[in-house]
């Protein structure tokens, strides 16, 4: 206000001082002063609304600080001494988006529900009727996604409304394994424990082709650059298909077991990548020649490639990275008595995603090589995140549910909201 003042007043003593033209000196200064009058009404008024538009800012800033601060509380991190009065959720599948922010896992409660990683926090849960969600896939476009159930049908959903926007109607004894989604052709591709696969028109849900084993469950696809489709089955036997003719191209032999896993690498579509019961093996596909096996004496739990196509990431007490140029292999992180019954990885190559075996999701980091966060989901719809820096954030009422132990005594989490704000606590 002072400033608005000094500015009027030094505007009128230097009109003052110039050269005017002859007019009587009380109506020039009665001129200039409902002129200044007017500024300083003005500037008052200008004050006002920016002191009224700071309170606001204030206000807002005050409530999101109140909001976040219910939300987000220091713990002391230690994983063992965590314990909950509800049954955490089962997760079967799950898939990420494009974008790396949403996650979508599917539960034996026959419930989807969407994470969203950059908040640790469950934004959506969509009930599929009575079914169990065997499979997950998101669309390229991030905008949808696919489901599977025992019931044996396809479901196309919205990913932001969870809307059901179309069902593939597969057949009443065709359970369905795995999918593939060919973008580039508007197509579906679908596997099923009646030894068949199916390709689909992803704009009318209609049938269009179907190609055989003679026996066992396709298990595995995979799609080469040319178009063509590759399936293996649950006793090890893996066939390549031409999409367009239906005619068989030929056999990739020597597998053993169940096949788990097809990949295609990014080297100009050059290698398939398979992987059975104690394995993994490469293979040029257009010779259908195996060139390179790397055996394992137990089962790999997890393996997935990465989105560049030019490394595997395999789970293995704590992940190792395959390069599949280099057939080189080397471990990133180390992890023990974490066993891993899902995998997946972000698209920008940086995090992968598990489903562990105490029924957590977990976050780890390739790059520092460490687990970055633990999300968890129960059976109510509640959920908390456990995050690296030894911060929780949860359902308004998860924290109820979950207990500390200090000094022996269980203590639910949300008794110990004002001492968390402060300091981590640390447990005895």
């Amino acid at each position: 206000m002072k400033n608005i003042f000094l500015i009027i007043f030094g505007s009128i003593v230097f009109l003052n001082a110039i050269d005017m033209p002859s007019v009587s000196m009380p109506s020039m200064m009665q001129s200039y002063m409902k002129s200044g009058s007017k500024i300083m009404k003005n500037g008052v008024n200008m004050m006002s609304n920016m002191k009224d538009t700071i309170i606001q800012k204030s206000n807002q800033m005050m409530n999101m600080g109140k909001k976040l601060e219910r939300k987000m509380f220091k713990l002391y991190k230690d994983g063992k001494l965590f314990s909950f009065n509800l049954r955490k959720d089962n997760i079967y599948v799950m898939d990420i988006t494009p974008n790396g922010r949403y996650l979508v896992v599917g539960t034996d409660d026959s419930i989807v529900k969407i994470w969203d990683l950059w908040n640790g926090q469950i934004i959506k849960e969509i009930k599929v009727k009575k079914y169990l969600v065997d499979f997950i896939k998101i669309t390229p476009d991030g905008k949808s996604f696919i489901t599977t159930s025992d019931n044996n049908n396809i479901n196309l959903w919205d990913l932001k409304t969870g809307k059901l926007l179309k069902t593939f109607h597969n057949g009443s004894n065709e359970g369905l394994v795995n999918i593939i989604i060919l973008t580039n052709k508007n197509q579906l591709i679908s596997g099923d424990d009646s030894s068949l696969v199916k390709v689909w028109s992803m704009k009318t849900g209609k049938l269009l082709k179907t190609f055989h084993f003679k026996t066992g469950m396709v298990t595995a696809l995979a799609v080469t650059d040319n178009g063509n489709i590759i399936a293996g089955n649950d006793d090890s036997t893996i066939k390549m298909w031409n999409i367009k003719t239906g005619k068989l191209i030929g056999y990739f032999k020597g597998s053993n077991g169940l096949i788990r896993n097809l990949f295609i690498s990014s080297n100009k579509g050059k290698y398939l990548i398979s992987i059975d019961d104690t394995s993994i093996r490469i293979w040029n596909i257009k010779k259908r020649k195996n060139i390179k096996t790397l055996f394992f004496p137990y089962r790999v739990s997890s393996v997935r490639l990465t989105p560049d196509g030019k490394n595997l990431i395999i789970s293995d007490n704590g992940f190792k990275i395959l390069q599949i140029d280099t057939g080189k292999m080397t471990k990133i992180i180390e992890s023990k008595n974490n066993y891993v019954d899902t995998m997946n990885l972000t698209p920008d190559n940086k995090y992968i995603l598990t489903f562990n075996d105490d029924k957590s999701i977990n976050i780890w980091s390739i790059k520092e090589r460490k687990k970055l966060a633990k999300y968890i989901s129960f059976i109510n719809n509640e959920w908390v995140s456990f995050k690296s820096d030894a911060h929780y954030t949860s359902s308004n009422n998860a924290d109820k549910y979950i207990y500390l132990k200090i000094n022996n005594k269980k203590v639910p989490l949300y008794i110990l909201r004002k001492k968390l704000k402060e300091k981590a606590i640390k447990l005895k």
